[in-house]
């Protein structure tokens, strides 16, 4: 260990528990929070609350229609292709705005009547879960028949930006957390004292809840560089129920290997993403000489998400088919942009890194102890059942590409 002193497990954890970085982390996470003390960190219904506040231009937040006017500057530059859509929205007065919450159970509708055009935005707010239900389309088309001559925006806003699950939602744009705070951060500088308070308390919550918060990151990240021997104990013998269901994913994906079903890569799985591609998919993107964001020559996996939802404690997992753009070719890029709207009905937008064109619907394990068994013959049913969702998905990109190959031979 280049002539480092090997430390006994007692002593490394011992080091750990001294470390002054210990104190650091815990003065970034701790301290007095309104959003904290209100046990609402995660809770979409509150974020929906505190969202609706701000777009309301005659709330008391002092802030008049800013925050409205930069959402929808946001929508006109980067999701709105339509140029004259797009002046009509950058130009608008957004002064008499009304904000409705849970109108036909909607979470967010702004409605704008001033001239010269009338404008509606409607957002959609997924912290902890999928759309379902065909609940978008069903939406959408309330909006449009009860405002059919006005100019409307819909957005999909979930902490990551991801794409719905459901199809039929073209008008949909995605929008993240990220960029709301963002936003909110810009225009706080010139908020009233009570407000800018506010306003702080809730872009902390959205840096440690919902989004990756860097300083964390940064103090993580050196605390593990100084005791992995310690941490690295400490998580080996951690009981851990996500550990044991992402364990089982993985094992099924190993058994659909060996039965030549799929390609499993276990090198580039972890306990969030076990991941697979497929032969298919690799002889249609043949390797690139560029490394994509996950350190490999192919610019696309199939993935099996499993996570925690945060606000029931339950375990989730889905499996998607996700691209990314990192030092991708330009015909791998093409051949995206195409699956993009075949699966999509829509242009894959010109600036993008990570891209998820399909997914499936999540599924969900209730709470259970930490050494309870999983339903194991359950999860295998539904991936089983995922998998073949997936191939369907992958028959229409490969039908789409040979009819492409046979009219340009024919």
């Amino acid at each position: 260990m280049n002539g480092e002193k090997m430390l006994t497990d007692e002593e490394a954890l011992r080091n750990l528990l001294t470390d002054d970085c210990l104190q650091q982390l815990e003065s970034q996470i701790s301290g007095f929070n309104l959003f904290d003390v209100l046990k609402i960190a995660r809770a979409e219904i509150r974020h929906s609350n505190v969202l609706a506040w701000l777009l309301d231009p005659k709330e008391s937040h002092g802030l008049g229609d800013r925050f409205l006017k930069e959402l929808m500057a946001w929508a006109a530059k980067e999701r709105i292709a339509d140029s004259e859509k797009a002046f009509r929205i950058l130009l608008a007065d957004y002064s008499d705005a009304a904000v409705y919450r849970e109108w036909r159970n909607i979470d967010l509708l702004v409605v704008s009547e001033s001239d010269p055009q009338k404008i509606v935005l409607c957002i959609e707010n997924k912290v902890d879960s999928d759309d379902h239900d065909k609940q978008l389309p069903r939406y959408q088309s309330d909006v449009e028949g009860r405002y059919d001559d006005y100019d409307k925006i819909f957005l999909y806003l979930t902490p990551d930006g991801r794409e719905p699950l459901e199809e039929e939602t073209d008008a949909w744009e995605c929008v993240s957390y990220k960029t709301i705070g963002e936003i909110i951060q810009r225009i706080s500088i010139s908020a009233p004292k009570d407000t800018k308070e506010f306003i702080e308390d809730y872009l902390e919550i959205l840096r440690r809840e919902i989004m990756e918060n860097d300083q964390i990151a940064k103090i993580c990240r050196k605390i593990y560089g100084d005791h992995r021997q310690a941490l690295d104990l400490i998580f080996e013998n951690r009981p851990d129920r996500l550990q044991n269901l992402s364990e089982l994913l993985q094992r099924w994906a190993q058994e659909k290997d060996a039965g030549g079903e799929i390609f499993y890569d276990p090198k580039h799985s972890n306990k969030s993403y076990t991941r697979f591609r497929t032969k298919y998919m690799d002889d249609l993107m043949l390797p690139s000489s560029g490394i994509s964001g996950w350190g490999t020559k192919h610019h696309y996996f199939y993935e099996i998400a499993s996570y925690v939802d945060k606000g029931s404690g339950v375990l989730r997992y889905r499996m998607s088919l996700t691209f990314n753009s990192k030092e991708l070719e330009a015909e791998n890029r093409e051949q995206i942009r195409e699956i993009y709207f075949v699966l999509k009905k829509k242009p894959l937008p010109e600036k993008w890194e990570w891209k998820t064109v399909f997914s499936t619907k999540s599924e969900s394990i209730p709470n259970g102890d930490v050494f309870e068994d999983l339903p194991e013959k359950e999860i295998r049913d539904a991936l089983d059942k995922m998998l073949k969702e997936v191939l369907k998905k992958q028959a229409i990109i490969e039908n789409h590409f040979k009819e492409k190959k046979s009219l340009i031979e024919g």
